[in-house]
C-alpha cells in the first residue's frame, strides 16, 4: 500500500464519528443505538439545508433525509427501499373509530404511503418560517393515507360539518401523526435520521464534531 493510499484511508477514518441514539421501540421500552456518521462536505451539506426550504415556504424534508442518507450516515446503511421492504406488511393498516359530532361511530382507516412521503408528511406540519401548515398537511394526508371503508381516498368534505369526519378533523391528523410515528420509528430510524440531521447542521459550524 502506497503512502498515498494510507493518508486517504486515515483521512477517511478521521472522518467518522460515533454517535449514540435513544428511542422508544413499539413496545414502549427505552432503546439505544449506536451509529456512524461522516462530515459530508460542504456542497453536500449545504444541499441538504436548501431542502428545507424549497420555495414557497415549503420544505422537501424527502430531499433531506435522501441526501442524509447517502452522504452523512454510514451505519447502519439505510435508503427508502430498505426502509419500506423491512416494514411488516400487518402493521401497514390501521382503524380507530371514533365519534363524529352527531354522536355516530366513524372508522378513521389508514394506510402506510412509505417512508419518504411518510417523513414529508410529519416535517411539513409546520412550514419553513414557522407558519401553520395545517391545510396542506391534512390534504396529503387526504390523498397519501386517510381511506375510505371502500378504501377509496377521503374527499376534504368528509370533514366537514354535512361529512361523516364531522367534528373529528383534528383527532384524525393527529392519529395519523401517531400511525406514521409508530412505524419510522418502531427499531429508532426517525431518531436516528434525526441525529444524523442535527450531525449535518454541525458539521457546517465551526464545532468540534
Amino acid at each position: 500500500m502506497s503512502e498515498k493510499d494510507e493518508q486517504a484511508i486515515a483521512a477517511f477514518m478521521d472522518n467518522q464519528f460515533e454517535r449514540t441514539v435513544e428511542y422508544t421501540d413499539s413496545k414502549g421500552d427505552k432503546k439505544t443505538r449506536k451509529i456512524t456518521l461522516q462530515d459530508p462536505g460542504f456542497d453536500i451539506a449545504s444541499q441538504a439545508i436548501d431542502a428545507l426550504n424549497v420555495g414557497e415556504d415549503t420544505g422537501d424534508a424527502g430531499r433531506l433525509f435522501d441526501l442524509i442518507m447517502h452522504n452523512v450516515l454510514v451505519n447502519p446503511h439505510m435508503d427508502y427501499e430498505s426502509l419500506n421492504a423491512e416494514v411488516p406488511d400487518d402493521i401497514k393498516k390501521k382503524t380507530v373509530t371514533k365519534k363524529n359530532r352527531s354522536g355516530k361511530d366513524v372508522h378513521i382507516n389508514m394506510v402506510w404511503p412509505g417512508y419518504r412521503t411518510a417523513l414529508q408528511i410529519v416535517f411539513m406540519s409546520t412550514r419553513p418560517s414557522g407558519a401553520s401548515n395545517m391545510n396542506g398537511t391534512m390534504t396529503k394526508l387526504n390523498s397519501e393515507v386517510f381511506r375510505t371503508d371502500k378504501n377509496e381516498v377521503l374527499k376534504m368534505n368528509f370533514w366537514d360539518a354535512t361529512g361523516d369526519g364531522s367534528g373529528l378533523g383534528m383527532i384524525a391528523m393527529q392519529e395519523a401523526t401517531k400511525f406514521l410515528a409508530e412505524i419510522t420509528d418502531r427499531n429508532g430510524d426517525q431518531s436516528v435520521l434525526g441525529k444524523a440531521f442535527q450531525f449535518l447542521m454541525e458539521s457546517l459550524q465551526q464545532v468540534k464534531l
